[in-house]
């Protein structure tokens, strides 16, 4: 197994961590370390193929939305995945090696530096989406889309946005071999001074990115009685240390034989960095458990995240007698989260409970009597790991028996799954203050990704506080820029919008409703007006306070589309199988991205641009790996919007 090494001797890596705990915010001394790049990472490939066969069956992005992956576009710190070659001036980099100018060429594959292959942007979003899923716990922006330098730099103690450039691509001279160099504890640092990475495989990238970047946000390297860097044991292994072999990595508090560093990793990268957790939004109790969609017997697919080792998110349904499966699948590509279900009924007893051996993913199969029930998932440990780092992001999906009702007074606000029609639901939690004290307009936006068909049926879900919900108008605005009129300046004094969904073949009117507004009503103008339409793009709710004394807040919204199936041009279907096995066994792919609309995208290689408005935000959810995926959403996880 390859090995990695420090550049630094035991007195100075001493004298470092002094100076960093008496003074951090000076410069720190230069780590370095080297791994070997002969290990691969079978489970990021399928089907036991060779890499090279199956990366060239897995999806593609353009080359634009590859430089415009976010993990939470609203965050106001950053990790920037630099590829496309960066000359760095002025930084301790420079005044340590006396250059005036440190200049790194673009990553590549082919060394074909002046334009982007397919491969390459694969791979690049397989590097994202890696390292986006290690630091999914905590709300900064993982992206490829560049920020520009005042985004990267704290330029006074006024300043709110900061984060860390890695530049990825061949050493420049810096490193004496090694795969990666970062000075120690500067996430908050005044100057644009990058971490460096130049590995070349995907699992080398990533994995390095996410162990550098760790260090400027103040970690040490995790070892194990008299080595530097531990490789871990059984399929786990420490972000921090030499995890190389190993399926799971996670952060790490030191909870294992031997540990040298009895470092809390968590709290460390939350602490004195600018930020914090991402909010939790899914209830954590049976009192507050959020509720599923069941109707027509599937389970509505749901996205969410465990973010903190106490984090137990509960959802609660209703079912009939009969069987039901609830399965929880993680992310396929370096997922960190192993889950546990448990199914209990209305009484708190508990009915099932799934953590296979053999799985990082979960499932409960059980006969019901029918009534109301609850399903918690919980990140837990393994008997080479504690649960201290199973953290991240899970989905799920399932069958829940329904009892034949009474034809609905109304029309279901989606179509039940045929092989002409499919249901979607986007959801975003990004919440959005409406100021008490002006007359403002808020936007909150949702990025549709191409699914392949056209709207045959379309709903609007939304969540807002607002102490006189008369004061606002409520417009949906689509891609293609047509406004559509949801509600306009009505309840009067009345107080929030809360679970409200606006349905075209709702029975009662918003017009004539009064608030609270809880439940269906029909918009002021029909949503059909959009019927046929390609939903691919950005999706914006508008919120418009005209009076000002009272304000509010923006909970959430999210789209629920019923489209025409067909092919999609734009997404292509993966070959892979979904295996989800430890050990060395094969594992799907699977990723989401955000993106933000970029004021301006330029590649070096071709020096073409993309101009777009940059007084909006939008998210960007795309499903990668088996087909199945395919014809699933990623909502946000915590902070989605």
């Amino acid at each position: 197994m390859g090995q990695w090494f420090s550049g630094q001797d035991v007195r100075a890596r001493r004298r470092a961590a002094r100076n960093r705990r008496r003074r951090p915010s000076t410069f720190e001394t230069l780590e370095r370390r080297c791994l070997l790049t002969s290990v691969q990472w079978d489970w990021l490939y399928a089907n036991e193929q060779d890499q090279e066969s199956v990366e060239a069956d897995l999806p593609r992005l353009t080359e634009r939305q590859t430089f415009s992956l976010e993990s939470r576009p609203d965050a106001a710190h950053t990790i920037y995945l630099d590829f496309d070659g960066h000359r760095t001036i002025d930084t301790p980099w420079n005044r340590s090696r006396s250059r005036d100018v440190i200049e790194v060429q673009p990553w590549s594959m082919d060394r074909q530096i002046h334009r982007w292959s397919e491969d390459e942007l694969a791979a690049i979003h397989q590097i994202w989406a890696a390292v986006a899923e290690d630091y999914s716990p905590f709300d900064v922006n993982v992206t490829t889309r560049d920020p520009g330098v005042e985004a990267l730099r704290r330029t006074s103690a006024r300043d709110d946005q900061w984060g860390v450039r890695v530049v990825v691509g061949p050493d420049p001279g810096l490193s004496d071999g090694a795969l990666g160099v970062a000075y120690l504890n500067t996430f908050t640092w005044h100057e644009d001074a990058p971490v460096f990475v130049f590995a070349e495989t995907v699992p080398g990238i990533a994995l390095t990115t996410s162990h550098e970047v760790g260090h400027t946000l103040g970690l040490e390297h995790d070892g194990v009685q008299d080595q530097h860097y531990y490789g871990g044991h059984g399929s786990w292994g420490p972000i921090m240390g030499n995890p190389l072999s190993r399926t799971l990595t996670q952060w790490s508090n030191g909870g294992y034989v031997g540990a040298t560093n009895r470092e809390d990793d968590l709290s460390v990268i939350t602490s004195g960095n600018g930020f914090g957790f991402v909010a939790d939004d899914v209830g954590d109790s049976a009192r507050r458990a959020t509720m599923l969609d069941t109707r027509n017997g599937e389970l509505d697919v749901t996205y969410a995240a465990i973010t903190q080792p106490d984090d137990v998110d509960v959802f609660r349904f209703e079912a009939a007698a009969g069987l039901l499966q609830i399965n929880a699948d993680v992310l396929e590509l370096g997922a960190n989260l192993n889950v546990q279900l448990e199914l209990r009924n209305a009484a708190g007893k508990l009915i099932a409970r799934s953590n296979p051996d053999d799985s990082l993913g979960a499932a409960v199969r059980a006969n019901l009597i029918g009534g109301q029930y609850t399903v918690s998932v919980t990140g837990v440990g393994d008997h080479d790991y504690s649960d201290y780092g199973s953290l991240g992001q899970y989905r799920l999906s399932g069958t829940v028996p329904q009892a034949e009702a009474a034809a609905p007074t109304e029309a279901p606000d989606e179509t039940a799954a045929s092989p002409t029609a499919r249901r979607y639901r986007i959801r975003s939690t990004r919440q959005v203050q409406i100021d008490a004290n002006s007359i403002s307009t808020a936007r909150t936006g949702i990025r549709v990704p191409p699914l392949g068909g056209t709207i045959q049926d379309l709903n609007v879900q939304l969540d807002i506080d607002h102490s006189w919900v008369g004061d606002l108008q409520l417009t949906l605005i689509a891609p293609d820029g047509r406004r559509i009129p949801l509600s306009m300046r009505r309840g009067g004094s009345g107080d929030e919008y809360r679970d409200t969904v606006f349905d075209d073949q709702a029975t009662t009117s918003i017009a004539s409703a009064r608030a609270p507004f809880v439940g269906r009503f029909r918009p002021e103008t029909p949503l059909n007006t959009l019927s046929g339409m390609d939903p691919t793009g950005v999706w914006y709710l508008e919120v418009r306070d005209r009076a000002r004394l009272d304000g509010g807040r923006v909970h959430g919204w999210s789209l629920q589309m019923t489209l025409t199936s067909g092919p999609s041009a734009s997404l292509v279907a993966s070959n892979l199988q979904p295996t989800s096995q430890r050990g060395g066994t094969a594992r799907t792919p699977a990723s989401r991205q955000l993106a933000e609309a970029p004021v301006r995208l330029t590649s070096p290689r071709t020096g073409n641009a993309a101009e777009e408005s940059s007084s909006t935000r939008r998210l960007e959810v795309n499903a990668t790996g088996t087909q199945d995926l395919l014809d699933e959403i990623y909502r946000r996880l915590g902070v989605f919007g």
